[in-house]
């Protein structure tokens, strides 16, 4: 079968109209996802790479590079699906995939996948009874029941049963379906983990399951896991790597990096949720901060049993300070870590003369910590270790406030209440109400503060000026030199603040199936913190 040019001509159809879809014609190095896979159900080899069908969608080693990373460009188009069965076809030079919504191909440099669409002979296909995929020159062969589907690679439409194929030829690939009976794990050895025939163990106790295994091209042996992990050994060798390839939840609510090229994440049930689990919050040897390394692509957790005194890690906030300490707001208080040695840890609560418990920001300013509570602003001494200040609004007589958010620019801490706007002086101890305006979120560039409520605003300080940026439905917003990006939750804006002229992010731009939590800005990368992990963008490209 060749490539014809009706075949040709569809191709160039498709790839014309999603490339006029979307806000640019993007390059492959322009999106990166870190996330969370689930269970890794199957895999497939192609000439310089592995892909790896997920509960959370399709990664890539890189036979070059020996790096594992969710690929962008092929989960594109993808909504929320569980890839149950994956094929790379040599001949086509398509992904073909199995999923819990049906069977759907692409060429990997396209948006969005087709669908098969079941001809007269199968008007409804139980893709939880296909066993294999797998496929010749001539055909994608899917195993079914007792029975074998044909599909034409090019057009994915079903076409009769060819008595002329040796099934025993065809290049099958692996899957929990069809390969994960009689593995022996045994024989293997791993410091710092407990091998057993059919699972791994680590030294806390977690245990994952092995779904299936596959020899590669160049005798690599692989074994996917039921926690999202890759074990990988060598025919010819005993010994065992097990590979984390992404965080440990799918859903990130917080984020910061040092000048490592570290970045250090987590997943905070009251951001998430509005709920806090504090009290019914049940202590076992769980991640609570997953730390991916950038120049070594290599993840690792801090898990709770390193921390006897963190009672519930729901975090808030976290923050990279002077690349010393990193230090978390929680439901339970402030915790701040050694980044050298994460047992030196200490803990700051209300016990210790906190307005509150629950830490929702922190700013640093030379020495002083100040955190944010719902209730005050305390200040704390970096250097001795305790709290200067149990609340800096105590000086200067004013009735308690509700705390909404507050944003350090020099020495002035602007500061969002339900009784207002304030700009609290560090150096001066001194105190200035600037507007009445209840903000649920500010920020400060370039003489202005700006705040978000229903409507995001403009304030211009030296004016007293009043301006309205956007009028909508809005999550929040992270400023980033003359530009402000909106969270819509499920979509996102990018606001030129001196043209005004805007562009909307959306569907074909990537942004579809989660919930977006936060924008963040690192090192010219924009980053979105959402319920399906965290895509980075490298905005600058297309926004100067």
């Amino acid at each position: 079968m060749k490539f014809s040019i009706s075949s040709l001509a569809v191709f160039l159809v498709f790839l014309f109209k999603f490339l006029l879809s979307q806000n640019f014609i993007y390059d492959n190095e322009d999106w990166f996802v870190l996330k969370n896979p689930g269970q890794i159900f199957s895999m497939t080899e192609a000439p310089f790479n592995l892909f790896f069908g997920s509960e959370n969608g399709i990664y890539n080693y890189n036979k070059l590079k020996k790096t594992v990373s969710y690929d962008f460009q092929v989960n594109r188009g993808l909504i929320n699906h569980k890839i149950f069965l994956i094929h790379y076809d040599n001949f086509s030079d398509q992904i073909w995939l199995i999923t819990d919504k049906g069977i759907l191909f692409k060429n990997p440099i396209l948006n969005d996948y087709k669908k098969v669409v079941p001809g007269s002979g199968h008007l409804r296909l139980d893709y939880k009874s296909m066993n294999k995929i797998g496929s010749t020159n001539e055909y994608i062969i899917i195993d079914y029941f007792s029975d074998y589907i044909f599909i034409d690679p090019f057009s994915g439409d079903i076409v009769e049963y060819d008595f002329g194929v040796d099934l025993d030829k065809v290049s099958w690939s692996p899957s929990y379906r069809s390969q994960n009976k009689g593995v022996d794990l045994s024989k293997y050895y791993l410091d710092g983990w407990l091998i057993g025939i059919e699972s791994i163990v680590d030294i806390y106790g977690n245990e994952d399951y092995v779904t299936f295994f596959y020899e590669d091209d160049d005798l690599n042996i692989w074994f996917g896991t039921n926690k999202g992990k890759l074990i990988k050994g060598f025919k010819y060798d005993n010994k065992i790597d097990v590979l984390k390839v992404g965080p440990d939840w799918e859903g990130i609510t917080s984020m910061t990096s040092d000048t490592l090229g570290n970045i250090y994440m987590s997943s905070g049930q009251f951001r998430r949720f509005g709920q806090s689990q504090k009290l019914n919050y049940l202590k076992e040897s769980n991640p609570f901060i997953s730390v991916w390394s950038e120049s070594e692509n290599s993840w690792s957790s801090w898990n709770e049993d390193d921390f006897p005194l963190i009672i519930s890690p729901d975090i808030n906030s976290i923050l990279n300070l002077n690349d010393t300490y990193i230090a978390l707001g929680t439901m339970s208080g402030l915790f701040i870590i050694s980044k050298n040695n994460i047992k030196d840890y200490y803990v700051i609560s209300k016990k210790d003369g906190l307005p509150d418990d629950a830490v929702f920001k922190f700013v640093l300013y030379e020495d002083s910590l100040f955190i944010m509570t719902y209730n005050g602003i305390a200040e704390y001494s970096m250097n001795d270790k305790i709290l200067i200040k149990n609340n800096i609004f105590n000086d200067f007589a004013i009735d308690r406030l509700d705390f909404l958010d507050m944003v350090l620019y020099d020495e002035n801490i602007f500061i969002s209440t339900r009784a207002g706007l304030f700009r609290y002086s560090v150096d001066s101890n001194n105190l200035d109400k600037i507007d009445d305006i209840i903000l649920n979120q500010i920020d400060y560039y370039n003489g202005k503060i700006y705040g978000l409520n229903t409507m995001l605003w403009s304030i211009d300080l030296n004016q007293s000026k009043k301006e309205i940026i956007y009028s909508g439905n809005c999550r929040n917003f992270q400023i980033v030199d003359d530009y402000i990006w909106l969270n819509l939750s499920d979509k996102i804006k990018l606001i030129s603040l001196s043209s005004r002229e805007h562009w909307n992010y959306g569907y074909h731009d990537g942004f579809h199936g989660f919930e977006i939590f936060e924008i963040k800005e690192d090192k010219g990368w924009v980053s979105f913190l959402t319920s399906d992990g965290v895509i980075f963008y490298n905005w600058r490209n297309y926004h100067n």
